[in-house]
């Protein structure tokens, strides 16, 4: 089976080894009577490096949930390194902060602070001209 991956996963999924996962066998939940309870069919599988864990209790076959389990855990790390990657790329400074009891408002990124009522008026030729200047 092929699972295709955006380079940036490809590159944090290339060479795991069966000792980066956590591997158990549990028994199945719900309806099902006696052998539900008695065999252990089920799959936990976790990744030890960032606390990933998916289940797969769906078929009686232990292979088969080992293999759905793998599959699902493929998913579930895409969408982990997906969202470590669009963290990096989003800055997560404030822009502008706005005081109106003391009627400032200040840029973060180029330290500018103008007044709040000409902001809100639409007056932003303070914050257009700080950065060329600094620049």
């Amino acid at each position: 089976m092929i699972i295709k991956v955006p380079a940036y996963v490809a590159e944090e999924l290339d060479g795991l080894r069966k000792k980066d996962f956590l591997i158990k066998s549990i028994k199945g939940s719900g309806p099902g009577g006696q052998h539900r309870d008695k065999r252990e069919t089920g799959i936990r599988i976790t990744h030890k490096a960032t606390g990933v864990t998916v289940e797969a209790t769906d078929s009686k076959s232990q292979e088969r949930n080992r293999h759905s389990a793998f599959v699902k855990l493929i998913n579930k790390l895409v969408l982990h390194y997906t969202r470590v990657q669009m963290r990096e790329e989003m800055p997560t400074k404030r822009i502008r902060s706005y005081n109106e009891k003391r009627g400032t408002v200040k840029d973060h990124r180029s330290g500018v602070v103008g007044k709040y009522k000409d902001v809100l008026d639409g007056d932003l030729d303070c914050f257009m001209q700080g950065p060329v200047a600094q620049g």
